[in-house]
């Protein structure tokens, strides 16, 4: 389709400009975009010709949200359709119009509402304002789109209402408004995006996603808990109470602590710390330079240009830190930052996603960006639960957001380096501490929880006793790598009558029905099975009752999982091989790059393979 229809449903034209203002010279650029850019101003495209008016578009920070929305201008700019580009800081006005004019957009077809600028004309077919600005000013005419930067605050100023009626689109005639945002999250109850009048979404990608084709730089998590108790603050707006946040980040101790901890760790990166106030940010770079750490505060109205040259002695390297309370979340871009000091606690999704995200950006010889917690917001204290790693986050909605389920990936913090890492981990795969065995523990009834509502029946008590001690039987004999047949034989026994197939349906793995879990459910079963080889009909008979009836086709010819295939060994190698594979791949499967916990599982039961083989007689075979 043309990708332009979007902008004939507006009537607002504009006169062509003459020809020596036209848009791109041959010196400029091409704008170069990348697939999933690509793919997402195409969605927005296709919503608008389907009648949708309102688009927003997520885009995690780094993702090239502004030069989205500049190949967008251009597109409408060609359609003479004039573009009005809202923002909300001072700071984002000159940063917008040098990524507008970069990519080919002249400097004379760019004018500007906000005080200190020279104001805009009508022959301008670009207007950048400050909503702020706006409001206080005579709407500019014929604007055919508005694009709202940072639309999870910019749309949600009093005055954005009024610029929204005064464009409404009446499916003829008025102004496209798409919205840009990295963290589309509210943190007050029953408050969402489409409040604000955004009726469709545009996903462009995720940070996992950003990170596995190398646009984001992965982090690392430190955690140093336990200096600030959740379960003292009130909850105000979704968020802690800031007064109580305040006295709590000005504790004796707690900025001494994020100093120590900062020079142990990031001898050679620079970092951006995040207050919750100005009297913290002060003292935290006061304590820094106090400790030969060349640090700088920043606050809301430091001055465009003083803003400019710290972000440069930020960039050079000659500031390691810049403190700041709420100034950086939004428009800062020193790509080669490596480390993020979290010197507050926060419940909102949003703002943490934002303050992570300043890290994330790529920049030559940036392996990582280190995120270092000092308020428990990633592992919570065990009053208050975590907002986990940025790979758990709540998905993008127009809906206001839910509390996150219960079932998020539990942590513990590596005693040596403080690296915040999945709780099965068995090794830390950053510095090579191992964890204590820790007992099995049988699981509990709660396990079975959805069981009735999966099955679709009710028990009586009597029946309930029977189900229970079947499924914890199917259970431990999976552990042990008992027969799985004997079950029939036992309940028998046991009851006097026969057993119900039926109550078996996951019994060993719920509702995980992953494909890597039906792996190790078939390598118990080729190890466990009467005959050798196993029968395709008695493999299929097994797998259907815990997984449903989506079973694996012609399963015998599926060879059986070998641990040192897991692990990429070779089976004759030696257990500090193992060990060093095990890191490695602990790493490459954390939920940042994609992995989960069916997979670190299943490393885990090829770690354990391995320790038993070399810590067993050379004549034993794998």
């Amino acid at each position: 389709m043309n990708q332009l229809t979007l902008f004939n449903q507006s009537q607002t034209k504009l006169k062509q400009f003459p020809a020596e203002q036209s848009t791109t010279s041959q010196q400029t650029p091409t704008l170069k975009l990348r697939h999933y850019q690509k793919s997402a101003i195409a969605e927005v495209y296709g919503l608008i010709k389907n009648g949708y008016t309102n688009p927003l578009i997520y885009a995690p920070t780094g993702s090239g949200k502004t030069v989205m929305a500049t190949h967008i201008a251009k597109d409408a700019i060609s359609k003479s359709r004039r573009v009005l580009f809202l923002v909300h800081r001072d700071a984002l006005i000159q940063q917008t119009v040098e990524t507008l004019i970069s990519y080919g957009i002249s400097e004379e077809m760019i004018g500007y509402i906000k005080a200190g600028y020279p104001h805009a004309t009508d022959q301008q077919q670009v207007i950048v304002a400050s909503i702020q600005s706006l409001a206080r000013r005579d709407f500019p005419n014929q604007i055919g789109l508005i694009i709202v930067d940072e639309a999870h605050t910019t749309a949600f100023y009093n005055d954005f209402a009024k610029i929204r009626e005064a464009y409404q689109h009446d499916g003829r005639t008025g102004a496209i408004i798409i919205g840009l945002t990295a963290s589309p999250w509210r943190n007050k109850a029953g408050e969402g995006m489409k409040h604000v009048g955004f009726d469709c979404l545009a996903v462009a990608a995720t940070i996992t996603g950003l990170i596995q084709k190398g646009y984001l730089a992965p982090p690392r998590y430190f955690g140093f808990g336990g200096m600030i108790d959740l379960s003292q603050f009130e909850i105000r707006d979704g968020d802690y109470k800031t007064s109580q946040v305040q006295n709590a980040c000005m504790a004796e101790g707690f900025n001494e602590r994020i100093v120590e901890e900062f020079q142990k760790l990031c001898s050679d990166r620079t970092a951006i710390a995040f207050c919750s106030s100005i009297e913290q940010s002060r003292y935290l770079a006061k304590l820094l330079n106090d400790a030969g750490t060349n640090a700088e505060h920043l606050e809301g109205d430091t001055p465009t240009s003083v803003r400019e040259e710290m972000y440069q002695r930020l960039s050079s390297g000659e500031t390691r830190v810049l403190c700041s309370v709420g100034t950086l979340t939004e428009g800062f871009d020193v790509k080669s930052i490596g480390a993020i000091i979290l010197a507050r606690p926060t419940k909102s999704v949003s703002l943490y996603v934002q303050i992570c995200g300043r890290g994330l950006r790529s920049f030559p010889g940036k392996q990582d960006c280190l995120i270092l917690d000092f308020a428990d917001i990633i592992k919570g204290d065990g009053s208050r639960k975590g907002l986990g790693f940025l790979s758990e986050q709540p998905e993008p909605t127009l809906e206001p957001l839910n509390q996150k389920p219960d079932e998020e990936i539990a942590k513990k913090d590596c005693p040596n380096c403080g690296n915040v890492v999945n709780s099965l981990i068995k090794i830390c795969p950053h510095c090579g501490y191992e964890f204590p065995e820790s007992q099995p523990q049988e699981q509990d009834d709660t396990y079975d929880d959805l069981f009735e509502e999966q099955f679709g029946e009710l028990f009586d008590q009597e029946t309930q006793d029977k189900v229970d001690y079947l499924r914890k039987e199917a259970r431990k004999r999976f552990t042990n790598k008992q027969p799985r047949d004997r079950l029939w034989e036992l309940f028998y026994k046991r009851y006097g009558h026969h057993l119900d197939n039926n109550w078996l349906f996951g019994a060993l793995f719920g509702r995980q029905r992953t494909d890597e879990n039906r792996k190790l459910f078939l390598n118990y079963l080729h190890q466990t099975s009467p005959v050798q080889p196993p029968k395709d009909d008695w493999l299929q008979f097994h797998l259907r009752l815990e997984f449903g009836n989506r079973a694996l086709e012609h399963p015998s010819e599926i060879p059986p999982t070998r641990w040192w295939e897991i692990l990429q060994i070779n089976p004759d190698a030696d257990l500090a091989m193992a060990k060093e594979q095990y890191r490695k791949l602990a790493k490459l499967i954390h939920p940042d790059h994609g992995g989960n916990d069916e997979q670190m599982k299943r490393l885990n039961w090829a770690f354990e393979k391995a320790k038993h083989r070399f810590q067993t007689t050379p004549t034993d075979k794998p």
